[in-house]
């Protein structure tokens, strides 16, 4: 993907996006390692990731999609790029996608068939 992205902003190509969306790029990192020196590699990968990708902001803008369950830390980060963390929780980090809607705000309040 990041070599696409590579070309797709070069002279090379004709059409630049100027947009890369990274949905779960740690996936596959996250199960627990048995073995001590495959263990700290899944520490230190992740955050090596992120902050490559941090690093990488030339070719336009990049969106970036994860879970929280294995994250590494990434508020050093944000200084060179935008965090957002969605929560679920009211009052502390943004409650979901949706600026200002909660679950209960999503209800679908159409009647349903039955038959």
């Amino acid at each position: 993907m990041l070599a696409l992205r590579e070309y797709l902003a070069s002279e090379d190509a004709t059409h630049n996006p100027g947009l890369l969306i990274i949905d779960t790029p740690l996936l596959g990192l996250d199960d627990p390692q048995l073995d001590p020196e495959l263990q700290e590699a899944r520490e230190t990968i992740p955050a090596a990731l992120y902050d490559y990708l941090a690093l990488e902001q030339d070719g336009g803008q990049m969106i970036i999609a994860d879970n929280t369950k294995f994250m590494p830390d990434i508020e050093p980060l944000k200084d060179r790029c935008k965090l957002i963390v969605f929560t679920k929780r009211e009052g502390e980090g943004r409650y979901g996608f949706l600026l200002d809607a909660q679950d209960e705000d999503l209800i679908d309040l159409e009647e349903t068939d039955d038959n």
